[in-house]
């Protein structure tokens, strides 16, 4: 990306600050609250999640509202992924950045090779062993010791704990054999 579009960028950022002020800072407080009554943490920005499940998109990804903690004995991180897609011009307020929720849980091994497929093929695959997939979520597995599960647009917190536990859940009943080391 040039010059140019980096400056778009930082003015977009500056843009998004000045009109959604409150909105913005509402729902920080909003998640960061929920973290903390269930005894997770919470930051509002991770730089060092940048690149590590999504390519980097250089300058123009970052992570918000990002909480961690521990489902039924599995590391969990929930994140906001908000990319900022350039050529944008029509001067809508949402037309050029897309938010992408992120359930992401530490796994202990990978999963047989069925399983590292294309999102579809993992929830198929989790269906086929009387699994359950949280909507609106598409899962993927990934083989550097992760399940992802991604939903376009933003978290709804009323529900947002329940589908954590529901991955967690069927995590820890799968027989320790399944996984590859």
């Amino acid at each position: 990306m040039g010059i140019l579009g980096r400056k778009l960028v930082e003015l977009q950022r500056g843009k998004d600050e000045l009109i959604a002020g409150r909105g913005w800072r509402r729902r920080a407080e909003e998640i960061s609250e929920w973290a903390h009554a269930g005894n997770w943490s919470y930051r509002d920005i991770a730089p060092e999640l940048i690149g590590r499940w999504f390519p980097r998109i250089d300058g123009l990804d970052e992570y918000l509202w990002v909480v961690d903690g521990v489902s039924n004995g599995y590391p969990v991180t929930v994140a906001t992924r908000r990319t900022y897609l350039a050529g944008f011009t029509d001067n809508s307020e949402d037309s050029n950045r897309d938010f992408t929720g992120i359930i992401a849980v530490a796994i202990p091994g990978r999963p047989p090779q069925e399983f590292l497929q294309p999102p579809y093929k993992t929830e198929m695959a989790v269906r086929a062993m009387g699994g359950t997939v949280p909507e609106p979520y598409q899962l993927q597995f990934r083989t550097d010791g992760w399940l992802l599960a991604t939903r376009g647009g933003m978290h709804r917190l009323k529900r947002l704990r329940q589908q954590i536990d529901l991955l967690t859940g069927q995590l820890s009943i799968v027989p320790p054999g399944f996984w590859r080391y």
